[in-house]
């Protein structure tokens, strides 16, 4: 069974995308092909949006299910003529927030992800740079300013998670990657060794870093089963030396593996 789902926003369907996807993934025997319409912020737009669902779902077994963030009133009425199962992600909740809170929603569009309402959105963009120019033991000089350390094999998604928690909570993350080189010392490696509470390690089994490696460099020895479950015994018994506190990464979503390491890093 399959449903066409679109995602719906005057801005940039963040926020449409996150909710349904989430709702929808309880759903895991149903196909769902997804498209997001960003930026529908005029009557032209929203018309010719509620045209194409119309024309597409006359080709569908099933209507399609549209989730819609539109704050312009016109704009939803528009739309929520379509041929389709509309949910009004605002009206679902901001009349009973009226009420809860006496007041009154002010209905402008952008104010959850825009800049003008953050006060920490420098401190993001600041974070994101430091993640770039700290990333895969560059810059080890300055892992004093790193609020993080993540450490890990080679493709054990230490970049993404940097990147995530910089991006979503201005979050100054270096990542350190355990080499060949110092897997084969019994030490600590040196450029860690005066920031140990700052380190968070990620490991990872060694089937999927193997598949992992295998769709960058195939048929390596970098990318081999042996290869990976040797790195993975060393890095392990470096890790248990270290005392470094660790999270197995094999089945983790990068969301899941920053929202671990946000908790290591407000426990220290």
């Amino acid at each position: 069974m399959q449903y066409n789902v679109y995602y719906i926003s005057d801005c940039t369907a963040i926020t449409a995308e996150s909710f349904g996807k989430t709702v929808l993934s309880q759903f895991d025997t149903i196909h769902f092909k997804q498209v997001s319409y960003r930026f529908i912020d005029d009557n032209a737009k929203a018309l010719k949006l509620s045209q194409e669902i119309d024309s597409n779902s006359v080709l569908d077994k099933n209507l399609p299910i549209i989730f819609s963030t539109l704050v312009n009133p016109e704009l939803r009425a528009i739309v929520a003529k379509s041929n389709g199962h509309f949910f009004d992600l605002f009206n679902l909740l901001i009349p009973k927030l009226e009420s809860i809170l006496n007041s009154k929603a002010s209905f402008n569009s952008g104010l959850a992800h825009g800049n003008a309402q953050d006060a920490n959105y420098e401190q993001r963009m600041d974070a994101v740079n430091f993640a770039l120019v700290h990333d895969d033991g560059v810059n080890v000089k300055h892992y004093s300013k790193a609020d993080i350390i993540l450490t890990g094999l080679s493709r054990s998604g230490k970049t993404p998670t940097s990147l995530y928690l910089a991006m979503h909570y201005g979050i100054y993350v270096a990542n350190y990657p355990l080499t060949e080189e110092n897997l084969t010392c019994d030490d600590l490696p040196t450029d860690l060794i005066q920031y140990q509470a700052q380190v968070f390690a990620l490991t990872i089994q060694a089937d999927r870093l193997h598949k992992i490696r295998m769709s960058r460099l195939p048929n390596s020895r970098y990318s081999s089963l042996n290869q990976c479950k040797l790195e993975i015994r060393q890095a392990e018994k470096l890790i248990t030396k270290a005392k470094f506190p660790s999270l197995d990464v094999t089945s983790s979503s990068v969301e899941e593996i920053a929202t671990t390491v946000l908790l290591f890093y407000n426990s220290k």
